[in-house]
């Protein structure tokens, strides 16, 4: 068998497999309907409240604090700008704060403060304080997704196809013919199979 129909046999599985993997790897949106999103950011809502009131939204964001009331949860986030997969971008200038509210009692170990989520929902107004002088949009979940720890560091795919051309590179540029490098080649499996017995 010639090193070409060799390498042919082993490409045409290994492009196979790649491309089955790529189409498994394909996620799922984060959000199902997000039609009537409206592209506003908490700063537009603090600056203009009776404008947006009402509006449908999609922010995201890292937990500051969650406080528990009555019947519901409150999460206040420090918002950032979401990628094209609606994940945050904490590494681009915040969009200001928003106070989330979960229509039931959220677990804290869950919204715990450092990590980040996505989430849809209505703007239901805003909320003054007063020390400092600041005001909250309030933001009424319809969907959210909180992202696992470390999302960021899974955002560049690490996927490696090959087929060992590069322990054979000096193999094949050497003066040994393509058999010979064939049965260096099932040495090295032999040895390898030895091994692991």
């Amino acid at each position: 068998m010639s090193l070409i129909a060799l390498a042919r046999r082993l490409l045409l599985p290994t492009a196979v497999i790649g491309a089955a993997l790529a189409i498994a790897g394909c996620a799922a949106p984060v959000f199902r309907d997000t039609s009537g999103v409206v592209a506003i950011a908490p700063l537009d809502v603090q600056a203009s409240p009776s404008r947006f009131h009402g509006a449908r939204v999609l922010w995201g964001g890292r937990i500051v604090a969650i406080s528990l009331v009555p019947g519901a949860s409150e999460v206040e986030v420090l918002a950032y700008p979401l990628d094209r997969d609606l994940q945050p971008r904490p590494d681009l200038p915040p969009l200001g704060r928003f106070i989330l509210i979960l229509p039931s009692l959220a677990d804290p170990s869950v919204y715990a403060a450092g990590r980040h989520l996505s989430v849809l929902g209505q703007v239901a107004g805003v909320r003054h304080i007063e020390q400092p002088d600041y005001v909250f949009p309030l933001l009424k979940a319809s969907e959210v997704n909180v992202w696992p720890w470390g999302f960021m560091l899974d955002k560049r795919p690490n996927i490696r196809v090959g087929v060992g051309a590069r322990s054979l590179r000096g193999r094949m540029n050497s003066k040994r013919n393509g058999a010979d490098a064939i049965q260096w080649i099932n040495r090295r499996v032999r040895i390898a199979g030895t091994m692991q017995a």
